[in-house]
């Protein structure tokens, strides 16, 4: 008999539980299609309860504007909710908060405290932050070594800049040993994700044979998709390019940008 309080109780814990996830995601498919005052309804009596995603995304919503009008120290005060229960989003989105003096007075240590505390959850956006701000000195003392360590966590994850930033770091022997083979492989990985900084420099170290053999062909063809971003510098590069090739392979090379942009779509 001692045991029947016990299990209706533990009954009526799973079926709250089970109503605030229905309200979340209720909440969320509502943020998700633009239906703000629904999303709003869900989402604050879960925050008042304690919810680090509803929290979270009301801190989206006054940050932005969504469904309330714009309030950047409301934002902060429902990032903070959220971080100080170890949400990694949240802890990135305050960061950057103070990192732009948007809702508290610009704080560059804070900004790095907080990016620290989503690195080490894994968020590979602030572990780019984070690498940044080591390269400037901003908040912590300038450090090359730990801006490559923090650039290559989140490389590893797939984020474009980071690879960006740590291929440049290996040209220039910044942080760790120089290695144009390493920069071409992350110049790639960047590249491949459409990133027109990361493909104008692959032309160069084509052109050049830096990492790689001398390739005027794939030279042309990095070129040519970073053009739109590099305008009057990559339209003169692959000027100079043709009048080192032959017919054929400038043909070759625009076959190729043209099986990348379809295959990019």
């Amino acid at each position: 008999m001692n045991s029947l309080p016990r299990m209706i109780l533990a009954v009526m814990i799973f079926l709250v539980s089970a109503r605030a996830g229905a309200g979340l995601q209720q909440g969320l498919d509502a943020h998700r299609s633009g239906d703000f005052p629904a999303a709003l309804k869900e989402f604050i009596p879960l925050a008042a309860k304690g919810n680090a995603i509803a929290q979270l995304n009301l801190g989206v919503m006054n940050e932005q504007g969504q469904g309330v009008p714009r309030n950047y120290p409301r934002a902060v005060f429902r990032y903070r909710q959220a971080a100080v229960q170890g949400n990694a989003l949240a802890q990135f989105k305050l960061g950057v908060m103070y990192l732009r003096g948007q809702g508290v007075p610009q704080d560059y240590k804070s900004a790095a405290a907080w990016f620290r505390k989503a690195s080490e959850r894994g968020s590979p956006l602030a572990q780019f932050n984070l690498g940044v701000m080591y390269v400037k000195g901003q908040g912590v003392p300038q450090d090359d070594k730990e801006s490559a360590s923090w650039f290559n966590k989140s490389a590893d994850q797939g984020n474009a800049l980071a690879q960006f930033n740590l291929a440049t770091m290996y040209i220039q022997g910044r942080g760790v040993r120089q290695d144009y083979t390493l920069a071409l492989e992350w110049h790639l990985k960047a590249a491949e994700q459409n990133n027109p900084l990361a493909q104008f420099e692959l032309g160069v170290m084509y052109t050049n044979g830096e990492g790689t053999a001398v390739d005027l062909v794939q030279a042309y063809k990095w070129f040519s998709l970073a053009e739109g971003a590099r305008g009057e510098d990559g339209a003169r590069n692959k000027k100079l390019l043709e009048e080192k090739m032959t017919a054929k392979e400038i043909d070759a090379a625009r076959t190729l940008v043209r099986d990348w942009r379809q295959e990019h779509k």
